[in-house]
């Protein structure tokens, strides 16, 4: 299977607050310039700033991606966790995985997936 975009994505990781977004001035001009349109940027900030992040890159080709979601798509008693129902209620947003085990990974991201509809 070949992928035709060419990605690269950016996990802030736990870093960031509102004030780190502006940051992100230089980074949206020069992607204004970018005439290859297989290439997708993807930022990835902590749970907290992705609606603020995804407000901010609204009229740009920049995408927000969540760093992690529960693979329960029900709501319940996870105490800091994100399912693909919460998420897909944000507009714009991707999943980028990072924190599972490899061998979890491949089944709960198909899963994921399909409740996203992923591009």
């Amino acid at each position: 299977m070949t992928n035709k975009y060419l990605y690269f994505v950016a996990n802030w990781k736990m870093y960031g607050d509102l004030k780190a977004l502006n940051s992100l001035d230089k980074v949206i001009n020069f992607s204004k310039s970018i005439k290859h349109k297989k290439l997708k940027l993807i930022y990835c900030p902590p749970s907290t700033l992705i609606n603020s992040l995804s407000n901010k890159l609204k009229n740009t080709k920049i995408e927000v991606g969540a760093q992690n979601s529960h693979e329960s798509d029900h709501y319940g008693a996870y105490t800091g966790q994100v399912n693909s129902k919460m998420l897909k209620m944000l507009e714009r947003v991707m999943l980028y995985w990072a924190t599972l085990r490899i061998d979890r990974q491949v089944k709960i991201i198909k899963k994921l997936t399909l409740k996203l509809k992923v591009h």
